[in-house]
């Protein structure tokens, strides 16, 4: 693992305890007051409510960073080879996202959890940005020409504003509809840090909706080899 993301990796582990400690002195508070036959002030309990939201709000923040360091923590170099498309095909859909899949057969490299991880993060990118959180999906995952992964997905939300092009993969990015949909702005960049963990590249495609489009090659570095299937 590379030392930043070994850092990351630890500091979030160490905050993590005592920002869920400060989540529940609430209840904690709460019960004493019970306990004792005592009612605490409406502004007392307003306050509290207060303290534990955004606690949680916090901890869902540091939740996520830890998915951010682990995506990052360096180059594969054992995993079994496995058909994406299959994967995929598996995961159940969220409510409310239409999802339609053209998958062909192709054998790479990639651990199961990643591709699932993968495509989550992008089903919940278009989700969280679309008017009624409802968008129509359209996934491909297919082999590359000469060997390796190429997945497309794409949806009918309001895609990404033209200076997003070459941001939107980094931590903390977010695009100015976002504020529909509050969080950390961490999705796209655990989606970059796990292509590039396997040598590949991820890019944003103009088109009316969001349109990204990631492809992983036959052979990584540290290992990880992808080949096209087929005779």
């Amino acid at each position: 693992m590379p030392d930043k993301d070994r850092f990351l990796h630890r500091l979030v582990h160490d905050i993590r305890g005592p920002v869920r400690a400060l989540a529940d002195l609430p209840h904690w508070i709460s019960e004493d007051m019970e306990a004792r036959d005592d009612a605490l002030p409406p502004a007392v309990v307003t306050m509290l409510r207060l303290v534990a939201e955004n606690a949680g709000r916090l901890d869902e923040l540091l939740a996520r960073l830890a998915v951010f360091a682990a995506a990052g923590q360096g180059p594969m170099t054992e995993v079994e080879p496995i058909d994406p498309g299959t994967v995929i095909a598996a995961m159940p859909v969220p409510k409310g996202v239409d999802l339609k899949l053209e998958l062909q057969a192709c054998t790479v490299h990639v651990s199961v959890e990643d591709v699932t991880l993968l495509v989550r993060e992008l089903i919940d990118n278009a989700r969280k940005f679309h008017p009624d959180g409802a968008p129509t999906v359209t996934l491909r995952s297919q082999a590359q020409p000469g060997g390796g992964w190429a997945l497309s997905i794409c949806d009918d939300g309001p895609g990404f504003p033209q200076n997003m092009a070459h941001t939107a993969f980094q931590p903390l990015t977010r695009a100015a509809c976002g504020h529909r949909s509050p969080g950390p702005g961490l999705g796209l960049a655990i989606v970059g840090a796990l292509v590039a963990r396997y040598g590949g590249a991820v890019r944003v495609q103009p088109s009316p909706g969001a349109h990204v489009v990631i492809r992983v090659p036959v052979r990584a570095p540290g290992g990880a080899i992808g080949k096209q299937s087929g005779p």
